[in-house]
């Protein structure tokens, strides 16, 4: 497993199973580790979790931030490991960023989940 902060300042943990990634972005509030039952039942996958700007051990280096902002976080993470393409899901803010990711990078995408999206 690798795991620490890639060239943006996101801490990220990434199990390589030679398998397109898993990646799990959390809601508001939490952290990568939320998603850890999850990572241990899922283990023969290749699996991406990391914190999102401003949760966890990922610093908030802006006053205001965008989902434009989370969408390139995880580009840069992405690009930072050699993905080419991912399953996406993402869980309330996490579904927010996955669905915006996907709106600017389908080509970068096998598969995208969105659980307890929000509204308005």
């Amino acid at each position: 497993m690798l795991q620490g902060l890639d060239s943006n300042q996101s801490y990220y943990s990434f199990i390589d199973n030679n398998t397109t990634p898993l990646v799990f972005i959390h809601g508001v509030g939490l952290s990568h580790q939320m998603w850890d039952p999850q990572v241990n039942f899922l283990k023969e996958h290749s699996i991406i979790t990391y914190d999102l700007l401003g949760h966890g051990k990922t610093p908030l280096n802006k006053e205001k931030i965008t989902l434009n902002d989370f969408s390139n976080q995880l580009l840069l993470l992405l690009e930072f490991l050699k993905i080419d393409k991912c399953n996406l899901i993402g869980f309330s803010l996490g579904s927010l960023i996955a669905l915006e990711f996907a709106s600017k990078f389908q080509d970068r995408l096998n598969s995208l989940t969105v659980i307890g999206t929000t509204y308005k």
